[in-house]
C-alpha cells in the first residue's frame, strides 16, 4: 500500500518548519511525504525532516503546483495521495479519519471549514458529504486521482470547488476538524490574524497544539506575509503542465532525520497512546487496501 503525502512552501519559513516537523512526527512509518517549493526568496530549513524535495525550473503558483502533484502520485503507483499546505497542523489520529472518508467517498477532507458548509448535501456518520473541500486537506483514493487525470489539462485557480464538480461525485468531510490552519497571511486572510481560517471543532490536541504554535511564531517574531493574490505565488501558464523536458520530478530523499522525528512522534504520543494509534494505522491501511 503506497500513501503519498504531497505539500508545497512559499516564503514562509517559519511556519512551513513548524508545521511539517509536526507532520512527520504523526504521519504512518510508511507513508512518503513530498515537499515542493515554489522558488522562495527564503525556503525553509527542513533539516531532520524525512521528506523528498521537489523544485521546478519554474514558479507554477497553487493551481499549477496542484496539477503536477497529482500527476506524479498517478505515475508514481500512489494507492492513496494526501494532499496539505505547510501552515497546517494533524491531529494524531488524522490518517484514520482520512481513510474512514474514503469509505464513504472517493475523496476525504479533516479540515471543517466555514468556506464549504454550503455544500454540505448530506450528514453521516461523523462526516459531511460535500460538494467542495479546502486543499489544506484532500485524501484521494486511487479510482478518484483516476477521474482526475484526465480533467487536469486545465485547473482554474478555485481548483479545490473546480475539481470535485468536474469528477463528478462527493468529498466526505470530518464534523470534527482533524486539521487545523495556521491562515494568518494566506489567500483567505485580509487582516492578516490567525483567526480567519480557524477550523470547525478541532480535536483538544489541535487546540493545545495551535496556541503552541503560534506562541512560538510569535516568539520568534516571525512576520508571515501577506499574499492576497495566491497562497503560494501568482500562478503561470498551465500549458506546461504537460511539458516533462521543463518539469523535473527527481526528489532529492532526506531521511537522515529520523531520529529527530521519531522524537516528534513521542511527543505527539508515547507508550499506550502511540501504541493504539499504530495499531489504528494498520487497520486504516487494511481498510485502505480493501476499498482500492
Amino acid at each position: 500500500m503506497k500513501v503519498m503525502i504531497l505539500t508545497q512552501t512559499f516564503d514562509r519559513p517559519t511556519i512551513a518548519r513548524l508545521s511539517l516537523e509536526q507532520l512527520a512526527g504523526v504521519m504512518p512509518r510508511d507513508a512518503e511525504l513530498h515537499v515542493w517549493d515554489d522558488h522562495s526568496s527564503e525556503p525553509p530549513d527542513l533539516t531532520g525532516i524525512p521528506h523528498i524535495a521537489h523544485r521546478f525550473p519554474i514558479k507554477l503558483g497553487i493551481a499549477g503546483l496542484r496539477v503536477q502533484q497529482l500527476q506524479f502520485a498517478w505515475s508514481a503507483g500512489a494507492d492513496a495521495v494526501y494532499l496539505t499546505d505547510s501552515d497546517a497542523l494533524h491531529d494524531p489520529e488524522w490518517f484514520a479519519a482520512a481513510v474512514g472518508g474514503l469509505l464513504l467517498a472517493p475523496v476525504s477532507c479533516l479540515y471543517n471549514s466555514r468556506f464549504h458548509t454550503n455544500a454540505t448535501i448530506e450528514e453521516l456518520a461523523g462526516y459531511a458529504l460535500r460538494t467542495s473541500a479546502p486543499g489544506i486537506s484532500m485524501m484521494f483514493r486511487r479510482d478518484a486521482l483516476a477521474l482526475a487525470m484526465p480533467r487536469l489539462s486545465f485547473c482554474p485557480r478555485s481548483w479545490d470547488y473546480w475539481l470535485p464538480g468536474e469528477m463528478g461525485d462527493r468529498i466526505a468531510t470530518t464534523l470534527q476538524s482533524f486539521v487545523e490552519h495556521i491562515g494568518a497571511g494566506g489567500i483567505h486572510s485580509e487582516s492578516g490574524d490567525f483567526e480567519h481560517d480557524r477550523a470547525i471543532n478541532p480535536t483538544p490536541y489541535l487546540e493545545e497544539k495551535r496556541r503552541q504554535v503560534i506562541t512560538q511564531l510569535q516568539l520568534c517574531g516571525s512576520r508571515i506575509p501577506h499574499r492576497a493574490n495566491d497562497a503560494i505565488g501568482a500562478p503561470v501558464g498551465l500549458e506546461l503542465v504537460h511539458d516533462q523536458d521543463r518539469v523535473n520530478h527527481a526528489g532529492n530523499v532526506q531521511a537522515d532525520g529520523q531520529q529527530h522525528v521519531d522524537q516528534q512522534r513521542a511527543d505527539a504520543a508515547s507508550g499506550e497512546d502511540r501504541q493504539g494509534r499504530e495499531q489504528t494505522e494498520q487497520v486504516a491501511h487494511e481498510n485502505l487496501s480493501l476499498r482500492v
